[in-house]
């Protein structure tokens, strides 16, 4: 997420409270679509969890599992529904479906867990469902001690090494822990949650759909790979410190990468067994162009245990940069085998398979990437440069525009695009692909060389002129540069502009004939001018 640009000025110092502005109008723009209660629309707004804002020493969401992330907003509207009531019944992820199909008159589908909270918006009084609670994020990432609640509308109980009782219903910020005052309530509650923990059955593996997983890994919930191993007994409450220290340079290990391996070191020192941070630590040393230290970081996690497919990657990723391309190799065809529907496995695969010239197994790798990920922006970006490559304009524009659908605001597939146009003759498509790329990268010399040569090619070099000045300005001083900006500066009339710039491209590189030749017509010319009566 990326705040649009009046919500991060007006919101500047406050961008969770931008985030919540935003999402807000944009259901206001849905329901102008969709209809109001009015209409006898149904509709219901929820939330997936909360932030903590520092509650409980927690500055985000995911380690713990107290009502400041768990407690959502839960929004009914709908035919005979009156506004302004707020129910006390305890509502559950797993009532939203039940409630909706009640209140559109559709049965209830068999064997569904949660039930209807239809009365409850009416008015009604229900009796309590108690809603069940968990944070594995410790357990799986740290090797901590699993989180897990039991909640009902008077008290929740958070099961942990050391257990903690509160009294929901009068103690909404959770701040007194009743669990040694009232160990009989720890025990009352503490019978059903273990009993359905007992009855879980091991989740099933299931195939995942590679766009949701890519997704999923971007939100974070598949950043491991592997099952949690047992849990060690510390208690994620002892450690909340670290946790936040580590979330910190997780968000920093591309953006200040030597600060964040700093700092993730520092995390290891203090526990050396959280993967977590070994593998940040190793994104970081690669971004900061470290990549045989982050190798090595790698293989110290792959100590603990066997990588996932994810860490495979992200060792390929690291042996190929490190020009270790064979180790590389071998590496990606183990994430391939682990994942078979990892797309990162085939594209950086593909990738290594570049660097070392083996440009038809490339292709295939791929076209591998897009068949597990239709759609996948790189892969259509790395199939356009190798068509491109090859002269197969048509391809070329073909795998761009597809790349511009995908992702709209990436520049280079734009450039790419207007080069592929611009060798196929349709230089007006040309000059309006590189116009839009250098609309979103306006400080890219690529771009305004390309859109300059477009321009030229078309027969409009005056057009031409202000984007190779640019060019030079930024430092784009190749004699090839200068040379097309003194001659779009002949052609547009301006012998003195275009002198100055051919007389530099000599400078630099003196052996050029033609340069040479039309430096001396033209300042044959201004002499003959000077001298004229």
């Amino acid at each position: 997420y990326e705040p649009p640009p009046e919500i991060a000025a007006q919101f500047a110092d406050r961008p969770y409270d931008g985030e919540v502005a935003f999402v807000d109008a944009q259901l206001g723009r849905l329901l102008q679509r969709v209809g109001s209660p009015s209409d006898g629309t149904v509709v219901l707004v929820t939330a997936d969890h909360g932030e903590s804002l520092g509650e409980h020493g927690e500055e985000t969401h995911g380690v713990f599992v107290y009502d400041a992330t768990l407690r959502v907003p839960l929004l009914l509207a709908g035919p005979g529904l009156a506004g302004g009531r707020v129910a006390t019944t305890v509502a559950r992820g797993i009532d939203v479906a039940p409630t909706l199909l009640d209140l559109a008159g559709v049965p209830a589908q068999p064997g569904v867990e949660g039930r209807s909270l239809r009365s409850a918006a009416l008015g009604n009084a229900m009796a309590d469902a108690p809603a069940y609670a968990e944070s594995l994020f410790a357990a799986i990432h740290l090797g901590w001690a699993p989180l897990h609640a039991w909640r009902t509308s008077q008290f929740k109980l958070v099961d942990a090494p050391r257990p903690e009782l509160y009294a929901v219903d009068v103690d909404a910020g959770e701040s007194k822990d009743l669990a040694a005052a009232r160990p009989d309530v720890v025990e009352r509650l503490r019978a059903p949650l273990r009993a359905v923990l007992a009855s879980a059955a091991a989740p099933a593996a299931r195939a995942t759909d590679a766009d949701a997983a890519e997704k999923l890994r971007s939100l974070g919930y598949l950043a491991g790979g592997l099952p949690p191993t047992a849990a060690r007994a510390r208690d994620p409450k002892d450690g909340i410190a670290l946790i936040n220290r580590l979330e910190h340079a997780i968000a920093d290990a591309r953006t200040r990468p030597r600060e964040a391996a700093h700092d993730l070191d520092e995390v290891l020192r203090t526990d050396p067994h959280i993967k977590l941070a070994r593998r940040y630590r190793a994104i970081a040393l690669t971004a900061a162009g470290d990549h045989a230290a982050a190798v090595a970081e790698l293989r110290a996690l792959e100590k603990e245990g066997p990588l996932g497919a994810d860490d495979l990657v992200l060792l390929g990723d690291c042996l190929r940069l490190s020009g270790r391309l064979q180790e590389a190799l071998a590496a990606l065809d183990a994430a391939g085998k682990r994942d078979p529907h990892s797309p990162d496995a085939a594209l950086t695969r593909a990738r290594a398979l570049l660097a070392l010239g083996r440009r038809d197994e490339a292709r295939a790798a791929f076209e591998r990437a897009l068949a597990v990920s239709p759609g996948h922006p790189a892969a259509l970006q790395g199939l356009g440069d190798l068509a491109l490559e090859r002269g197969d304009l048509a391809a070329a524009q073909s795998y761009y525009e597809r790349v511009r659908q995908a992702d709209p605001d990436d520049p280079k597939p734009l450039l790419k695009l207007g080069v592929a146009y611009g060798r196929a003759g349709q230089v007006d498509q040309a000059v309006a692909a590189l116009r839009e790329a250098l609309a979103r990268a306006p400080a890219d010399t690529d771009a305004v060389l390309a859109l300059a040569a477009a321009l030229a090619k078309s027969g409009r070099p005056a057009e031409a002129v202000p984007y190779l000045e640019r060019a030079v300005q930024a430092g784009a001083r190749s004699t090839t540069t200068l040379n097309a900006l003194g001659f779009a500066r002949l052609e547009s009339g301006d012998d003195t502009g275009a002198l100055e710039a051919l007389r530099a491209s000599l400078a630099a590189d003196p052996h050029q004939r033609e340069v040479a030749e039309t430096v001396a017509r033209l300042a044959g010319a201004r002499g003959a001018g000077s001298r004229r009566p």
